[in-house]
């Protein structure tokens, strides 16, 4: 049982094709950070949190009352999202920390562990292009099985 069932996935996650979201699919969430932070900008040099839905339902003023904490977390993204955007949700904030939590999504999307890993370095270097001291955490993604059809 179990050997049919690793093949059933093996086939269904080799039957999708590793594609980044669309480049649209995320400018509603993110003009709505880039709204708020108008109205209410948040304060430089502190801690931001990226990523998938993981970091969005976080509830980080509840595990961390005593920290400042930029939540930019966004739906079902992708690690290249967070790449695509930083320019946008993290780097003007010139944060001291960043915390991210993405590739799950990619995983399940058909992306293999490398391509995980080359969008990671992609995500360094960008934030540390216009940021060369941020401290970066990268949360170990971990299986969501209930995103298996």
């Amino acid at each position: 049982m179990i050997k049919r069932l690793a093949v059933a996935f093996g086939f269904i996650a080799s039957a999708a094709a590793a594609q980044p979201s669309p480049a649209g699919l995320w400018e509603p969430d993110i003009a709505a950070f880039e709204a708020r932070d108008r109205t209410a900008p948040p304060p430089a040099g502190e801690i931001v949190f990226v990523g998938s839905s993981s970091i969005r339902l976080w509830d980080t003023q509840k595990y961390f009352p005593d920290l400042k904490i930029i939540n930019r977390g966004f739906g079902g993204s992708q690690l290249a999202d967070s790449v695509r955007y930083a320019e946008r949700i993290i780097i003007p904030y010139k944060p001291r920390l960043v915390v991210v939590y993405a590739g799950d999504n990619d995983i399940y999307g058909g992306a293999t562990s490398e391509q995980v890993a080359v969008l990671f370095e992609q995500f360094v270097r960008r934030l540390r292009a216009a940021l060369p001291e941020v401290r970066i955490i990268y949360l170990g993604i971990k299986p969501s099985l209930f995103l298996l059809p």
